[in-house]
Parts: structure tokens; sequence; C-alpha cells
């Protein structure tokens, strides 16, 4: 996939989200989410990057767990129009910060649980989107 094949996915996901906010976007692992919801926590994300001055420039990595939280990870950086790269979680954490290094990454997404010692900052999705960030729809 390319560039422009990744712009229009994300048009698509942009309409859908206007059109049908409140249907079912994703089912994953028994939890529902509709495209309203997806678009306004990616949106969140969204700000929570740029507050943290990630740009088109830029490159966020993503440490993949949760479904739901991936995809609003995903959906968040392509707002920032910021490209991304998805971590794997089996590689030692020498293999990671060497990654992040080659990468220039500054901030990694954390769409799991589990905390990772990498050598640039990280957040966990699940507390960018807790209550103390919804201010940021504003």
């Amino acid at each position: 996939m390319n560039f422009k094949d990744y712009h229009h996915a994300y048009a698509d996901f942009l309409a859908q989200a206007k059109q049908n906010a409140d249907q079912e976007a994703l089912i994953c692992d028994g939890n529902r989410v509709t495209y309203g919801k997806l678009n306004q926590d990616s949106t969140i994300v969204a700000k929570y990057l740029f507050l943290n001055r990630i740009s088109s420039r830029d490159t966020v990595g993503i440490m993949p767990g949760n479904g739901i939280q991936y995809i609003v990870a995903v959906l968040g950086i392509l707002k920032t129009e910021a490209a991304y790269l998805t971590l794997d979680p089996t590689n030692s954490i020498k293999k990671l910060n060497q990654t992040l290094s080659d990468c220039q990454i500054k901030l990694v997404l954390l769409a799991c649980d589990n905390d990772y010692p990498l050598s640039v900052n990280t957040k966990p999705v699940r507390s960018i989107l807790s209550e103390k960030y919804s201010v940021l729809l504003s």
C-alpha cells in the first residue's frame, strides 16, 4: 500500500464517520465501537500528538495489543499526517531501542497493557483517552 492508498482509506473512514456516526465500525474481543466514537477518540490522540510536537515530518511508534486502541492510535497518527511504525513486542528492549533510534521515533503509543522501558517517551492510548485528556476535544 502506498501513501495515496492510505490517504484514500483515511478519507473513506472520515466520510463513514460523518455519514454513519452511530453505526458499528469495529468489533474486537466482544467490544463494539461506532464510527463516531472511533473518530472522536482518534481526534483526542491526534491533539495529544500535536501537543507533543508531532507533525507530518515525524514517525510515531505503536506497540500493538488491544485491537481497538491500535486502530484509534493509527487514525490519530494519520490525522497529524505523521507516519507510524508498528513495533514488534517480541523483540528485545535493545532491538526495540535500536529500531526507535534508526527510525528517529520520538514517541511510542502503547495500545497494550504492558509498559516498556524504551529510550523514548511512551504513552498508553488508554490514558490519552482517559478523562484528564478528554478536554482536548474542546
